[in-house]
């Protein structure tokens, strides 16, 4: 996500749930990687190996934006899990 200057300001003073990221992916080293890399540029990270997973913490508390393997080993289709984010997340990327 590529900020222009003075949205910088505003994202950096934007409420935690403004700038939270649910990822989702099964393979860790990556969703770690990921993680680390968003919560330096100012996101507030929540992460899930499952859609089940997923499902759960959406259902607890919808992400502004969320990154989502649309090739989860499990069967659940990621395009699915965007869809459930639907109402509650600004941006699904998969």
């Amino acid at each position: 996500m590529k900020h222009q200057e003075g949205d910088k300001d505003s994202f950096a003073r934007a409420s935690p749930e403004a700038r939270s990221l649910l990822i989702v992916d099964d393979d860790q080293p990556f969703r770690q990687r990921l993680a680390r890399a968003m919560e330096r540029r100012g996101f507030t990270v929540t992460t899930a190996a499952t859609a089940e997973e997923a499902m759960a913490l959406i259902a607890d508390s919808p992400p502004a934006y969320a990154v989502v393997d649309l090739r989860l080993e499990e069967g659940y289709g990621g395009s699915t899990l965007c869809r459930s984010c639907g109402s509650g997340a600004r941006t699904c990327a998969s």
